[in-house]
Parts: structure tokens; C-alpha cells; sequence
């Protein structure tokens, strides 16, 4: 018997300004929550030149999730735009400090 996998738990908002895109990322990035992630994220690289992640509330990020900020980063570099994390939390902060990403993403409104 297949088992079912275990329900989502992120939750993603995205709200559209002007010349960008703000996503609500609430919960966790893993392995199986990753691919909703990148989805969203894929379908607004057509429409804005900034796209910006609030991490206000993210629970967890592993490598998966990692993956998905770096190629989210590298997707808008040759269009001009640029991609944002807003509010990290301390242990994302040293992740993007540890896999030299904080170079690469504009880090605003850092959490304590």
C-alpha cells in the first residue's frame, strides 16, 4: 500500500506591486514543499523585476529550498532584476551567509 504524503506544510501568499512581486512564505521548505515554491516563484519572473520573499515567518529551509532561492537569483540576474529576502530568520541568515548566497540576494529588514 502507497503511502500518502504528509499534508503541505507552507503556506505561500504573493501579492503584485507595481514592478515586483511579494511572496508570503509561511511554514516549511523541504524537500516535498520546495517544487510549490519554485512554481510560484517561476510564474512571476514574466511579470515583475523584483521578486521578494518574506521569511517572517518561515519555520524551515534545507538544501532543497536553498536550491530554489539560488535559482531564483540566478533566473533574474540577466534580466536586470533582483531577488529580496525580507525579515530572515537567524538560521536562514547564516545559511545564506554559509553557502556565500548573501552576495547574490538583497537581505532587508533583518529579524533579531
Amino acid at each position: 500500500m502507497a503511502e500518502n504524503p504528509p499534508p503541505s506544510s507552507l503556506r505561500l501568499e504573493t501579492a503584485t506591486m507595481s514592478d515586483r512581486v511579494a511572496i508570503a512564505v509561511r511554514g516549511d521548505v523541504d524537500a516535498h514543499t520546495a517544487p510549490q515554491l519554485h512554481a510560484v516563484i517561476q510564474t512571476t519572473l514574466e511579470d515583475c523585476s523584483v521578486i521578494e520573499l518574506d521569511m517572517g515567518e518561515l519555520g524551515f529551509l534545507d538544501s532543497s529550498g536553498l536550491s530554489v532561492i539560488a535559482g531564483a537569483a540566478n533566473d533574474l540576474a540577466p534580466l536586470g532584476g533582483r531577488l529580496l529576502i525580507r525579515q530572515p530568520t537567524p538560521s536562514l541568515l547564516s545559511l545564506l551567509e554559509i553557502a556565500d548566497m548573501a552576495r547574490f540576494v538583497d537581505i532587508v529588514d533583518q529579524l533579531a
